[in-house]
């Protein structure tokens, strides 16, 4: 029975007491070294996308967390609207503690796009419900939009319905804005 001992660079047969030598080409290594440059080129490229996933998922967050906060000051803008008892609290100008109304001039439904951040802080009502993760507390606006009677010859107050325009803005860690707009009606 033949023994050998293999070494990289070569054998010893046992049984004749002999030492091979074998001469070594390199190309295992100049393969070794293609595979670890491709592996570190895909390591890298993975890691550029994961960086760019996370911040999309960051981003995503950020927006949804800010949409829902705008949704929440509409909400509580309809509320402090349903809270009003006597129609004159609700005229614009009013600016009772429950609510605060501005005047509606025409403008169209996208005036908001160019008020700044001065303009909704000293014009905007602050919706405090307890939100994290904002900049702000949302803000919101109230316009009284239409004015819309029963077919009656001369109504009163009762039969009519006012209809107003809440604007909501809130403002996320990423600098996200979000406006939010709708339409509420309401019979004093």
């Amino acid at each position: 029975m033949k023994q050998l001992l293999i070494f990289e660079t070569g054998w010893i047969d046992m049984n004749s007491n002999s030492i091979t030598i074998q001469r070594q080409s390199g190309a295992t290594l100049i393969i070794a070294l293609i595979i670890l440059a491709a592996l570190t080129i895909l390591a890298v490229s993975m890691l550029r996308t994961t960086t760019l996933d996370e911040r999309l998922v960051g981003n995503f967050m950020d927006r949804s967390r800010v949409f829902e906060a705008a949704e929440a000051a509409l909400r509580g803008a309809e509320k402090s609207i349903d809270d009003v008892v006597l129609p004159v609290d609700a005229l614009p100008g009013s600016n009772t503690a429950a609510i605060k109304v501005v005047e509606y001039n025409g403008q169209s439904n996208d005036w908001w796009v160019s008020r700044s951040d001065n303009w909704w802080q000293s014009n905007g009502r602050d919706y405090n419900g307890g939100l994290t993760g904002l900049d702000d507390p949302p803000r919101y606006v109230i316009e009284q939009y239409d004015f819309q009677c029963d077919e009656l010859v001369s109504p009163n107050y009762q039969d009519c319905y006012v209809i107003y325009r809440i604007t909501a803005r809130a403002t996320g860690g990423r600098n996200t804005h979000v406006h939010l707009q709708s339409l509420y009606a309401k019979r004093y």
